[in-house]
């Protein structure tokens, strides 16, 4: 009997045996489906491979803590790391074959995120305080953005890249206004504009490839005023509006200041040169109606019509002045002067033949003569110290006739050649009659002359 209660224990530790071995090799079957080895050639440890659906790593210290998370399913792979309150920090995961790196803050909220298109391989980079967005940068098919926004969703703050040009732009909270700063080749260089809070440009400040510009706009997007600074010009120039322009100008030939109408016809000029200083006052032909000039640091008026008539009022520099009235403006016909040898009166006169006629002052007095239409002169009437004379010269300006009067008496002289041909005298001797011949010896006198 007790060999058969032996027999019987036996034969139940078997069945326990079996079935337990029956449980390690499902046990077995299982970790193999989830385990794998595999040697590579030259690897001093064979390769361990994992399969399963979640993997958690836990604390050692607390093992129902999971401080690290491995996931797998039909929505796409994830990892997570928490903290040691079990709140998730770190997720990556691939949700539509679009990947994500998120971390988390305080409350559980998104503080970093990164992410990429996989159509596109553009990835985004997005900064938030507490789930809301601050900064995001991302790449688009122009070129690459980054933007800082605020609680409202919109941004204050941009800066764009594109293969041709740059671009910063600063925004406002609740208006339109901007600032752009951007760079452009093919335009000529940088670009800032000021918008106003009706989104409208007011200043923008340029560069090309002659200089810099500076333009002040207003509401219906005309130009206020612009500063320009190109190879060979730069200035200032304000408008008004229906009514002209102000320009501050700097030119090889010197500074200047010009009130222009509507049109951009001068019409008030201030102009200063090497030569000296010039204020006009201008027609509608660009044709100055007044002119006042300092040349060679004396001053000069003039005054025109347009239809070729001047009059100038000038200085000389060796002293006295100069009244002359022109028609063209380079041809005087009627000239006073007022000269260190006394004033004058000169019709018609020119640089390189005098005048057709002039009154003079002189220190014994008047004159005045009367020349041909080459500027030779024909007759003369002036005074003397004692007297005056009358001349008359021939078509080669010599003297033929003079007539002339002394004190109480008178004479009268007629020439020929280069000597004198008739003289006569009146003294207070009494009269006198002297003719002489080609050679100027005397021939006959009245009285006679004696021997």
């Amino acid at each position: 009997m007790e060999s058969q209660h032996v027999l019987s224990q036996l034969t139940e530790q078997v069945a326990t045996l079996t079935r337990h071995v029956a449980e390690l090799q499902q046990q077995v079957s299982l970790f193999q489906n989830l385990l794998g080895t595999e040697k590579l050639e030259g690897s001093p440890a064979p390769l361990l491979h994992v399969r399963c659906a979640s993997l958690s790593l836990c604390s050692p210290e607390n093992p129902s803590q999971a401080q690290a998370v491995l996931a797998a399913g039909s929505a796409g792979p994830s990892f997570a790391l928490s903290g040691t309150d079990g709140s998730t920090r770190v997720l990556i995961d691939v949700r539509q074959e679009q990947p994500r790196c998120v971390l988390y803050g305080g409350e559980l909220k998104p503080a970093v995120e990164l992410g990429a298109e996989a159509a596109t391989g553009r990835g985004h980079i997005g900064v938030l305080e507490a789930g809301k967005p601050r900064t995001l940068m991302k790449a688009s098919e122009a070129g690459g953005a980054v933007s800082v926004v605020h609680d409202d969703g919109r941004p204050r703050a941009m800066l764009f890249g594109s293969a041709a040009h740059g671009e910063v732009l600063a925004l406002a909270a609740d208006t339109p206004a901007m600032v752009k700063l951007s760079c452009d080749k093919s335009r000529g260089g940088g670009l800032v504009t000021v918008s106003a809070n009706d989104a409208k440009p007011a200043v923008a400040l340029s560069a090309s490839a002659e200089g810099g510009a500076v333009m002040v706009l207003r509401k219906e997007g005309t130009v206020g005023c612009s500063m320009a600074t190109m190879e060979r010009v730069c200035g200032i120039t304000v408008a008004d509006l229906g009514q002209g322009q102000l320009h501050l100008l700097s030119d090889p030939s010197g500074p200047s200041i010009r009130l222009t109408d509507p049109e951009g016809k001068p019409r008030v000029s201030l102009h200063s040169t090497g030569q000296g200083a010039i204020i006009s006052l201008d027609s509608q032909t660009n044709q100055p109606w007044l002119s006042l000039a300092a040349v060679q640091g004396q001053p000069a008026l003039h005054l025109e019509n347009g239809q070729g008539d001047r009059i100038t009022l000038q200085t000389a520099p060796e002293g006295g002045g100069m009244l002359a009235f022109s028609n063209p403006p380079d041809k005087p016909q009627l000239l006073l002067l007022n000269a260190k040898s006394g004033p004058s009166v000169a019709l018609r006169p020119q640089t390189d033949r005098g005048a057709a006629a002039t009154l003079g002052c002189t220190r014994e007095g008047g004159a005045v003569f009367i020349c041909d239409s080459e500027g030779t002169r024909r007759c003369g009437l002036c005074a003397t110290e004692d007297g005056s004379q009358l001349m008359l010269f021939n078509d080669l300006g010599i003297e033929r006739v003079l007539l002339g009067s002394a004190q109480d008496g008178g004479a009268l002289k007629l020439n020929w050649g280069g000597t004198m041909g008739v003289a006569a005298l009146a003294t207070q001797e009494g009269g006198a009659v002297v003719v002489n011949d080609a050679n100027g010896r005397p021939r006959a006198s009245l009285p006679p002359h004696d021997g």
